[in-house]
């Protein structure tokens, strides 16, 4: 079941209505519990704001498998307090991996090819320009390959000669 909500966009311009599945309502129910309707819907355990959530998902992806660690001088990989103990470096590794924003990306794919028209893609993702949105839209090799062989199979039409004058 969907279950419909409206967001305000980061510049607050317009109010947009849009759906969520039941699956994120209830994970926001979650968040939300034992909250008054001023505190922030993320919070860590003891209640302060989340400001920037880049090494919490950076350290997800590291224990999953989707992403790693590197040292900046000499690219190692780096797995404990981001510091690299082959070089001694004092810069911070840099992460490679599964970035957020990607997954932006596949869902703008993903509405692409179960045949969600690109205007609704668009108010879904946020988009208000369909040349931004088409960037995201990239098609993969397998989708060409398909239509390749589809092509292919396709019955032929003779066409008229043309007759000389």
């Amino acid at each position: 079941m969907a279950r419909p909500f409206f967001g305000a966009p980061a510049d607050c311009s317009r109010v947009q209505p849009s759906y969520m599945t039941e699956h994120v309502f209830q994970c926001l129910v979650r968040c939300v519990a034992g909250k008054k309707s001023h505190d922030f819907v993320f919070t860590r355990d003891d209640g302060s704001r989340i400001r920037d959530f880049r090494q919490a998902w950076w350290n997800a992806c590291v224990r999953a498998g989707l992403g790693r660690f590197q040292c900046r001088g000499c690219e190692s990989d780096v797995s404990e307090g981001r510091k690299c103990t082959t070089c001694n470096s004092n810069k911070k590794a840099k992460y490679i991996g599964l970035q957020f924003h990607d997954l932006r990306r596949t869902g703008i794919r993903n509405m692409s090819r179960k045949g969600v028209p690109e205007k609704v893609g668009m108010l879904i993702s946020g988009h208000k320009t369909d040349s931004v949105y088409r960037r995201y839209n990239i098609v993969d090799m397998d989708v060409l390959k398909t239509a390749t062989t589809k092509n292919r199979r396709a019955p032929t039409r003779d066409r008229p000669s043309r007759e000389q004058p």
